[in-house]
C-alpha cells in the first residue's frame, strides 16, 4: 500500500449453521495502519503492521506494508491457493491463497466458478458444492491467475 492510500479487506464469517458472523479488526501498528470496523485499511505511514480478522475464537491475518510516496511497488509475480479437489453435495471449504511475492503491494484477490450450480465462490473464498459435477475456480490477484478443477460427488 502507498502513503494515505485505502483499501477494504473483505473478511466473512460463518457460525457452524452456515450463518454470518461478527468479524472484529485491528492493527498491530495503527501507527502505520488503520482498520475500521468494516475492514477498510488506511495507510497512516511507512512501515509494516499485521491486520487481524477476528470472529469468535478464529483468527486470520494480513500483514500490511505501507510504502512512501513515490515509492515503487512490487508487482505480484504468481498466485496459488489451497482448493479441495473433491467436495460432496452440500459442503463448505475455504480457499487459502498464496501470493508471490509475500511482500507483493496493492493485492486484490478474487474468486470466480465457471459453474456456481456445481460450485459457487463467495467473496471470501468460501466454496459451497450444490451438486454433483465438476466446476474450473479461478483465483486472480495483481494480474496474475490459477485455475483448479474440483468434483463435487
Amino acid at each position: 500500500m502507498t502513503l494515505n492510500k485505502a483499501l477494504t479487506i473483505p473478511a466473512v464469517a460463518y457460525t457452524s449453521n452456515n450463518k454470518t458472523a461478527k468479524v472484529t479488526y485491528s492493527s498491530s501498528k495503527p501507527e502505520v495502519a488503520t482498520v475500521s470496523s468494516s475492514g477498510k485499511i488506511v495507510a497512516k505511514a511507512p512501515g509494516t503492521t499485521v491486520i487481524a480478522a477476528k470472529s469468535g475464537s478464529k483468527k486470520d491475518t494480513l500483514k500490511v506494508t505501507v510504502l512512501a510516496a513515490g515509492a515503487k511497488a512490487t508487482k505480484v509475480k504468481k498466485v496459488t491457493g489451497k482448493v479441495p479437489t473433491k467436495m460432496s453435495v452440500g459442503a463448505t471449504k475455504y480457499i487459502t491463497p498464496k501470493v508471490s511475492p509475500a511482500n507483493a503491494t496493492n493485492v486484490k484477490v478474487t474468486y470466480s466458478s465457471n459453474n456456481t450450480g456445481v460450485v459457487s465462490v463467495d467473496k471470501s473464498g468460501k466454496l459451497t458444492a450444490k451438486q454433483a459435477g465438476s466446476a474450473i475456480i479461478t483465483i486472480k490477484a495483481g494480474g496474475k491467475s490459477v485455475r483448479y478443477t474440483v468434483t463435487v460427488e
